[in-house]
C-alpha cells in the first residue's frame, strides 16, 4: 500500500513534506491544548462543587 505513495511523494519533493509535517504539527498541538483546557476546566468545576 505504501510503496506507490513513496516516489509520489519524492516526485512533489520537500515542499510537501514540509506542508504536511506543519499541518500534522498544527493538528497536534490544537488537540493537545484542547484536551487541557478540558482538563482544566473539569478540575475548576470539580474545585467549585467541593466547596
Amino acid at each position: 500500500m505504501m510503496q506507490p505513495l513513496i516516489p509520489l511523494i519524492e516526485q512533489i519533493g520537500p515542499q510537501w513534506k514540509a506542508y504536511f509535517i506543519e499541518d500534522f504539527i498544527h493538528f497536534f498541538y490544537t488537540v493537545f491544548y484542547t484536551f487541557i483546557d478540558i482538563l482544566l476546566q473539569t478540575n475548576f468545576y470539580i474545585k467549585i462543587l467541593s466547596f
